[in-house]
């Protein structure tokens, strides 16, 4: 993997026979040393002196019996409850006054605990700091006050370990498998500026039922080349040994990924002897290319109902004014949609939103004569009619 704290191996449909699941269990050496600091803070505590001839032992204070200083908390609350009363009614009075954290006998409910934590950590992508949240940490002292959250560097730690059994399992997985895989990919850039390139592996199993995984999630720090796309996505089906496997690749139209294609094509040749890998290029973006050149020949009126959903919605006066008119009708609110160019369908699901609630629109126009001339007229309206109607039958088709 190209980063150690990547945890996109979690991912639905992930095995032949789906009985491989999420192993958020992690070492225990971490907790031992958390749970062996809370031991040491029992109110038995204090009745326990250093035995100064044995280092490795402690004394019983009232009456000197000797105790190994691994010796677990309950058998030592049993010596004071058969042998000192008073004491023992003393260290119960104190438990009632004080929370206790859980010991070393408790280290099943912990890590039980500890593994539906990450777990939830992971699979709603949230960042380590969450355990620092403190109304996490309330809501965790009211359901199970003796359980303190682990800290944001065992949490990293501890999730990092899962990657890496998690990784080895799919290895594994895939090892066993006799199956030949596709792949597919695409690049962006997030909102942070750092670009990524995914790897989704396809496969059908003994059953016909088709699987899929998201194998990877690389982070791109170089130019968004073809030959360094194809370079990243070699290493890591390298990594995972199923280079070989590869039947083919399903990318975008992009320029960088046809030659991300040709490179991937080069290198399983000279490198693996695998000749029968293909490039294809997604049949779904080819079609969206040709709708949104076929949508050109009625870009006014499809323009015009772009602006009015835009400027309504970056409007907080006409947004508002809008929400208005349909409670004064009494109908639910609808928001006008802004559709996404590379997605056919949004554009016919804002074309159709836009036309369920001409009604109130056409009230708010009226009140508003700047909005005129972005807003439909009915001949524009009969032409967005047919979009409406082509695009209803590539969606079904």
């Amino acid at each position: 993997m190209s980063t150690s704290d990547n945890i996109s191996l979690f991912s639905e449909n992930l095995t032949e026979c789906d009985i491989i699941s999420i192993d958020t269990t992690v070492s225990t050496d971490t907790e031992n040393q958390l749970i062996h600091k809370q031991k040491q803070n029992h109110p038995v505590r204090k009745f326990l002196e250093p035995n100064i001839n044995n280092n490795k032992t402690v004394l019983c204070s009232l009456c000197k019996s000797i105790f190994s200083k691994n010796t677990g908390i309950s058998t030592i609350k049993r010596h004071f409850e058969k042998k000192h009363e008073d004491a023992y009614k003393q260290i119960k009075q104190d438990l009632q006054n004080t929370i206790i954290p859980y010991t070393e006998d408790d280290i099943e409910k912990v890590d039980l605990i500890n593994s539906h934590l990450y777990g939830w950590i992971i699979s709603a992508q949230l960042p380590f700091s969450a355990v620092e949240n403190k109304e996490l940490k309330a809501l965790f002292s009211i359901f199970d006050p003796r359980y303190k959250l682990p800290t944001r560097q065992t949490v990293s730690h501890n999730i990092n370990e899962i990657f890496i059994k998690q990784k080895t399992i799919i290895y594994n997985l895939l090892s066993s498998l006799e199956q030949k895989f596709s792949i597919t990919t695409d690049a962006w850039t997030a909102c942070t500026n750092q670009a990524y390139i995914s790897i989704t592996l396809h496969w059908i199993d003994k059953n016909w039922d088709m699987k899929h995984i998201l194998l990877d999630f690389i982070p791109i720090c170089e130019r968004h080349t073809g030959i360094v796309f194809a370079e990243n996505i070699f290493n890591t089906l390298k990594e995972y040994n199923i280079e070989k496997k590869i039947l083919a690749v399903t990318t975008d139209n992009a320029a960088n990924m046809i030659t991300f294609g040709q490179q991937l094509k080069i290198k399983l040749e000279n490198e693996c002897n695998n000749v029968e890998f293909m490039h294809f290029r997604c049949a779904t973006h080819i079609l969206n290319l040709a709708v949104q050149e076929g949508i050109k020949l009625i870009s006014e009126p499809i323009e015009k109902a772009r602006k009015f959903a835009s400027k309504i919605r970056n409007s907080l006066s006409l947004f508002e004014e809008l929400k208005k008119i349909f409670e004064m009708k009494n109908q639910p609110f609808l928001v006008p949609e802004v559709d996404v160019p590379t997605r056919w369908n949004s554009l016919y699901l804002s074309i159709q939103k836009l036309h369920r609630i001409k009604n109130m629109t056409d009230i708010l126009v009226a009140s508003n004569c700047q909005l005129k001339q972005i807003y439909p007229t009915d001949d524009d309206w009969q032409d967005i009619n047919v979009s409406i109607f082509i695009l209803l039958l590539l969606i079904k088709n």
